[in-house]
Parts: C-alpha cells; sequence; structure tokens
C-alpha cells in the first residue's frame, strides 16, 4: 500500500499544479478525485483490504490531504470533521465493497477445478483454524456490518448485496462519527462547537460559494481550525477559564460564540451583517446559542455569502490587531 500511496500523491499534485490558484468548484475536485486518484489508491483492493484501516493507513492519508487541500485548512485540522464538511466517506469503505464484490464472483462463478477456487478452499480451511487470511478478513467485515449470513456458503446464489453493504459500512462511520462528536461535549475540546450545528453527513451550502477565501474563513471557524484563544489555547494546556479574549474588556472566553457576536472588536461589522441579513426577522429568538446555530447551520445562498464574508472580515481584522 505504501508504494501504491507514491503514485496517487504524484497524481494529487499535478492536480493541484495544474488548477493552481484558480480554486476551482468543490464539485470538480471531486471528479477528479473520484476518477484519477481513487482508481489508484483502490488498485487491487480486492486482496489487500482488511477491516483494520483507518485514518493512518496509507490509502486514506492521501484522501484526507486531499479533503484538507480543498477545504483549505491545515494537516492537523479534524479529520472527521474535514470529511463531514465535504460529506466524503472514507476509501476503506469501497475497498471494503470491492473485496466482497471479488468474494461473491469468486464462489458463484468461478468453475470448482479453476485455481482460483482451489486458493479459496485453503482460504476456507485457514479461517476453520482461526489463522488470519484474506478470507478471515472478508469474514470479519462481514460480521462487523452485521451481514456474517452473506459469508454462509447457502447465500452464494442469492441476490448481490453490494449496494447494501455500503450503505451500511456508511451508516455505521456515520454512528461513528456522531460518538466522537459527543466525545468532544467537554468545553474547550477541538470540534465542541460543531455538534451544536452539524445535524446531516452531507456537504455543506456554504462550500458553493465561488469565494474561496471566504468558504475557506468559514470552514476553519466551524471545524476549530482557527486562532482562537479557545483553540491556541488547547494546544498550550492553557487552564479553559484562562483563554480569555485580548481584544475586549469583558474577560470572556474567546470562543466561536464570543467571536461571532459578542467582541466589541467586530461590533461595527456585526452591526453591518445583522442589518443586511435581516437577523431579527429570520432569527426569532434574543438566545445567543440559537443565534450562533442558525449563523452556522443557514442554507439561503445569499444570507450564507453575506455570513463567510463577514467571518473572513474578522478573521484578517483579529491577525491584524494581533500583530499591533
Amino acid at each position: 500500500m505504501k508504494a501504491l500511496q507514491k503514485k496517487p500523491l504524484r497524481a494529487l499534485f499535478s492536480i493541484k499544479c495544474t488548477l493552481g490558484d484558480t480554486r476551482a468548484p468543490i464539485s470538480v475536485y471531486f471528479k477528479l478525485f473520484d476518477q484519477c486518484i481513487a482508481p489508484i489508491l483502490l488498485y487491487g483492493a480486492e486482496t489487500w483490504c482488511n477491516s483494520k484501516l483507518n485514518d493512518n493507513s496509507p490509502l486514506e492519508q492521501t484522501h484526507l490531504k486531499f479533503c484538507k487541500h480543498i477545504l483549505g485548512v491545515r494537516r492537523n485540522a479534524s479529520n472527521y470533521a474535514s470529511r463531514a464538511e465535504l460529506g466524503r466517506f472514507p476509501l476503506w469503505i469501497e475497498a471494503c465493497c470491492r473485496m466482497y464484490s471479488y468474494y461473491y464472483r469468486l464462489v458463484r462463478n468461478v468453475p470448482i477445478e479453476s485455481l482460483q477456487y482451489e486458493a479459496y478452499i485453503v482460504q476456507k480451511d485457514l479461517v476453520s483454524s482461526k489463522i488470519p487470511c484474506w478470507l478471515w478478513n472478508m469474514k470479519t467485515v462481514l460480521e462487523e456490518s452485521g451481514y456474517a449470513c452473506l459469508f454462509a456458503h447457502d447465500y452464494i446464489n442469492k441476490p448481490f448485496h453490494l449496494h447494501e453493504l455500503r450503505q451500511r459500512l456508511r451508516d455505521i462511520f456515520i454512528q461513528k462519527f456522531n460518538s466522537a462528536l459527543k466525545a468532544t461535549g467537554q468545553e474547550g475540546n477541538q470540534g465542541n462547537k460543531l455538534r451544536t450545528f452539524k445535524e446531516m453527513y452531507d456537504k455543506e451550502p456554504y462550500l458553493n460559494i465561488p469565494n474561496f477565501k471566504n468558504r475557506r474563513a468559514m470552514c476553519k471557524l466551524r471545524i476549530s481550525d482557527h486562532p482562537l484563544h479557545i483553540e491556541s489555547g488547547r494546544h498550550s494546556r492553557t487552564p479553559l477559564n484562562d483563554r480569555l479574549c485580548t481584544f475586549c474588556n469583558n474577560s470572556r472566553i474567546e470562543d466561536e460564540i464570543h467571536f461571532l457576536l459578542d467582541c466589541v472588536l467586530y461590533e461595527k461589522e456585526r452591526q453591518s451583517l445583522f442589518k443586511s441579513i435581516q437577523l431579527d426577522k429570520r432569527c426569532k429568538t434574543t438566545s445567543k446559542q440559537n443565534t450562533f446555530r442558525y449563523l452556522m447551520s443557514c442554507t439561503d445562498v445569499n444570507v450564507i455569502e453575506e455570513i463567510c464574508n463577514y467571518v473572513a472580515i474578522c478573521l484578517k481584522k483579529r491577525e491584524e490587531a494581533a500583530r499591533n
């Protein structure tokens, strides 16, 4: 797998160089990756895939580099959050589906006198002896996805279950994603705010706006890849109550809500935004939590552009103020 990683990395670098700073629509990036890079990464997945693939595997590291590149976030940004913003699923899911597809063809269509089928019988003996092998990996994937029955010999003449297996693996991954978000429930942890407004595992509407700098700023704020003290203090192990905003005298923790709705440094820009999007009519509650949730999860295209522009301006203003 490590040898296979070099070719897709070169392909990914070539795509970056070809597109340059034009920042094409995300749908174009998806198409290029799925048609030019993913086939290289998944080459031979029918035989080398296993249930232990994770974000540290060369397969998924390349995929995550791609996701973070098109979002414009840092390499140490949350893996779960980066994929979730794009609505992307790990490539190991497709690798597992390819392995099952090969297994299905092997037990159903391959002549029993062929060498392939003889190798399959040897694999079955290894599984019976509980010796790890390719067929053991296939059995583990099916058991963990709740489809252990598909491993039984009686099911080889049943209809093909590939689409059901793919959906089951995706559902399991979404459950793990939701569990990971709940695990960040402790105040001050990365992704703590994402769980309050990320309702669906799908590509977010703000990623469709053409201005890359604005959508990058919005993404950084949403997935905690920003310079606010609530996040920078986590890296420096500063106690939560000491991660205060240095741009106002309110002795408030500088988190995402304070940044968007409270800090006096951005008061002029904030009032301009609220007036422009008519916030009092769109958001019927005065609760800061609900206002923050609305701003982060808005689906109106015109309003999204205004919000992303506001976030970008405020982050730039904060950067300039921090240098002075």
